[in-house]
């Protein structure tokens, strides 16, 4: 019996438990949304939409078996449904079911090859299952939500800053004088610079906020777009530099399990070029959820190219005795605004980071500083993480009174810092000049999962 057979009686009271849901989830009450919707699913126990929402609510509370039941309802009702074998491919990556995953995320794609969260989710899926060299799923979902030829219908709602605003101002105008945009992005640069006068700089409290729609019209055709994007092949010859003394830098990861090494000359020339051209060209700086001021490019949003494929793979072949058999588990990397600041103390949910930068060294006015800062102390082992790494006040009282020593590794490009992800790390004193060629660029890649 589908929703739309069910008696009415079944029916009767159904959106306001399904708005009553939503409500609790804004005010963070997933166990009182949770409550709503099993109420709803007493009422209609085949309404899809109860289902869906409960199936996605439980996936969250780690009560995958009840999660999978209900989403493979959905899916048993409706099985030429895109989005519902998205849905339980969602469930049961939660689930850590990767396999079964990864063929619902193929079905779902079998029936609209379009659904871009579905080519997503492959994505993920397939990096998951070490699966790294298939990571172009996340190109054709990066093309599907951001190409300005794939948003159609009314202007989205945009949301940003000044700092954000600035940037993308600065990277048009950069294109255009290169030749690689047509000279008309000139005057939507220019557009961008009317909006920012007329946003905040970014804080801690508030990152982002929403852009008034008479400001958003001005933008809102490029804005979040994927503009221009270079290719950025892998070398034939290979991405890492083939002079690292690969020997040493292991050992001194390993010695007495400090867990941190940092080196010079990670890449090859040619991919050091190819690189830093694809990070600085790319218009594929989407996120501004931060405090101060810097963006985030990710993996799975644009930030993808067999370059940095070939760069993951070939440091896993080339430090074995770091990386065991850690696969890739995410990648971003973030660029700078010179008048704010860096990233917070903080650890990652991960078993080894990689730190790299691209920036040329005379961007750098100071070269005691602008790098990272790594402390000699792990995040506990049974700390709430989520919240206990965000909580920048209490990792520094925790650090002070295991009296924690700090690592401070300056800036250089193509430097490499690797560490295990569970010590706390913040970037270093920034002072960069000014101009757009001059924003600090880093690279960061998480491989294998905490305490693995």
């Amino acid at each position: 019996m589908s929703a739309s057979t069910a008696p009415r009686a079944d029916l009767a009271g159904i959106d306001d438990y399904l708005a009553l849901s939503r409500q609790c989830l804004k005010a963070g009450a997933i166990d009182d949304a949770v409550a709503a919707l099993r109420a709803a699913h007493m009422a209609a126990p085949h309404h899809l939409g109860v289902l869906s929402n409960l199936g996605g609510l439980l996936s969250r509370q780690g009560r995958h078996d009840e999660a999978l039941t209900c989403l493979r309802q959905v899916v048993a009702q409706t099985p030429n449904a895109a989005t519902a074998h998205c849905n339980l491919a969602v469930g049961l990556r939660a689930a850590d079911e990767l396999p079964a995953a990864l063929a619902q995320f193929e079905a779902a794609l079998a029936r609209n090859p379009d659904l871009a969260d579905a080519h997503r989710g492959r994505g993920d899926a397939l990096l998951e299952l070490d699966r790294l060299a298939e990571a172009a799923a996340y190109d054709r979902a990066a093309l599907l939500r951001r190409a300005p030829a794939r948003l159609p219908g009314p202007a989205p709602r945009l949301h940003g800053n000044r700092s954000r605003l600035r940037h993308d101002a600065e990277q048009l105008r950069y294109l255009v004088e290169r030749g690689r945009l047509a000279p008309e992005y000139a005057e939507v640069a220019d557009r961008y610079d009317r909006v920012a006068a007329f946003l905040f700089e970014p804080t801690l409290g508030a990152p982002a906020a929403e852009i008034p729609d008479a400001l958003a019209a001005l933008i809102a055709p490029t804005y979040d777009r994927l503009i221009h994007r270079p290719a950025a092949e892998a070398v034939p010859q290979g991405a890492l530099n083939p002079a690292l003394d690969v020997g040493r830098i292991e050992a001194a990861y390993l010695d007495g399990g400090r867990g941190i090494v940092s080196f010079d000359g990670l890449l090859g020339g040619e991919a050091l070029a190819r690189l830093l051209a694809f990070a600085r060209d790319s218009t594929v700086w989407f996120h501004h959820r931060y405090g101060n001021g810097y963006l985030g490019a990710f993996f799975e949003d644009g930030f993808c190219c067999p370059l940095l494929v070939q760069i993951a793979e070939e440091l896993r072949l080339a430090l074995p005795r770091i990386f065991g058999r850690h696969p890739l588990r995410r990648l971003w990397a973030f660029k700078y605004d010179s008048r704010l600041g860096g990233i917070p103390l903080h650890a990652d949910a991960a078993a080894i980071n990689v730190n790299f930068w691209l920036t040329p060294d005379a961007a750098n006015r100071d070269p005691e500083g602008g790098g990272l800062v790594v402390w000699d102390r792990r995040a506990p082992a049974d700390c709430d993480f989520g919240r206990f790494v965000k909580d920048e006040a209490a990792i520094r009282a925790r650090l002070q009174e295991n009296g924690a020593r700090a690592v401070a590794v300056p800036y250089r490009q193509n430097r490499a810092v690797i560490f295990d992800s569970d010590l706390y790390h913040e970037t270093g004193p920034l002072d960069f000049r000014d101009g757009y060629e001059n924003r600090r660029l880093n690279v960061t890649m998480l491989f294998g999962r905490r305490g693995a």
